[in-house]
């Protein structure tokens, strides 16, 4: 079947946070980078999220993570984790 099972989102989180005031400036500027391509403006809590959510959602090796059961996490390239 082509259509994949529906799942329901999960409730909003609120998240809190400081951002240095270079990388605020730098959103600032993508912000305005943003309406400049797609003609509308966006605001920055709506450009982290999706910021965000693209990041996630393309990040190949976390899906691959994902994938493989979630057991292998810092083992992958070369990469170690600190057993106690």
């Amino acid at each position: 079947m082509k259509l994949r099972p529906i799942v329901k989102e999960l409730p909003p989180v609120p998240v809190r946070l400081k951002l240095p005031g270079d990388l605020h400036a730098a959103l600032t500027r993508y912000a305005e980078y943003y309406r400049h391509e797609h003609g509308a403006a966006i605001d920055l809590p709506d450009l982290l999220m999706e910021m965000v959510r693209t990041f996630v959602a393309t990040d190949r090796d976390f899906r691959a993570w994902q994938r493989n059961g979630q057991n292998h996490a810092g083992k992958e390239k070369g990469r170690r984790t600190e057993e106690a």
